[in-house]
């Protein structure tokens, strides 16, 4: 398990970061949609952090590991937000909760038939825009919508003159990685089953997965530097100054192995 230590310097930016935020005093304007859900989305990922923090802190190495696919998924909606489109995109992603409202709404009428239909009712507004998203699931209507993001081709990053940025290697690598922990795989098992021959105990090898705790930190501190990029460009501000304590702290955290 990283030192204790490590997680405290990175609550300490996470900190800096929250400090930095709440102090600009921004007022999102009311008839627009960027900066509020940019910024609530910047929010969580702080919130995300922190918790990958704890679990650490409480030897829940591999379960932390789990839960910074998280920053990965949050960077993915940021960049594509941010992107292009930028107004158009984050009211689709507010309006998609109404997609949401209408999905229960008839898990109710399913699930619990007694219930009064005027319980059930809702705005003609709410389910005009409900019927614009086909997917339950899915804000951007693109398929493969996690991929999708990933994979679109930066309107300011460039790789090379003429080659712009995709997050490819976030995608196919970290996002992969992160997620065999994630759902009920054979590798997201590891420190669980028993050495043959010997008797089962719950977490009998949770030590094997400790060097986890410090991929999930890298993760963290990773993502966190990725998307105070796109979330800051994307509502015109300047990056925190404290961004590059938070970048140098990254170096400390690379694994050398993580597979």
């Amino acid at each position: 398990m990283p030192a204790p230590t490590k997680v405290e310097q990175l609550l300490d930016q996470i900190g800096k970061l929250e400090e930095h935020l709440n102090a600009m005093e921004i007022i999102p304007a009311t008839s627009l949609y960027r900066t509020s859900v940019l910024l609530a989305l910047w929010s969580k990922a702080l919130t995300v952090s922190r918790a990958v923090c704890a679990l650490i802190k409480a030897d829940f190495p591999i379960e932390a590991f789990g839960l910074s696919r998280t920053l990965i998924e949050f960077y993915f909606t940021t960049r594509f937000i941010g992107n292009r489109n930028t107004e158009e995109r984050a009211k689709t992603f507010v309006d998609f909760g109404k997609r949401v409202q209408k999905e229960w709404q008839t898990l109710a009428k399913k699930y619990l038939p007694q219930t009064p239909p005027e319980k059930l009712a809702l705005d003609a507004e709410v389910l005009r825009v409900a019927e614009t998203f086909k997917s339950k699931a899915n804000w951007t209507s693109l398929r493969g919508q996690t991929k999708a993001m990933a994979l679109e081709e930066d309107s300011i990053e460039k790789v090379e003159q003429d080659a712009a940025y995709l997050s490819e290697f976030d995608y196919d690598v970290n996002y992969f990685h992160t997620s065999l922990y994630v759902h009920a795989t054979v590798v997201g098992l590891k420190g669980h089953a028993c050495v043959p021959g010997t008797a089962f105990k719950v977490r009998a090898g949770n030590w094997s997965n400790e060097r986890r705790g410090n991929g999930a930190l890298f993760i963290v501190t990773s993502y966190l530097c990725k998307m105070v990029v796109v979330v800051y460009r994307a509502i015109n501000e300047d990056q925190p100054e404290s961004v590059k304590e938070l970048f140098d702290l990254m170096s400390t955290f690379i694994p050398e192995n993580t597979l």
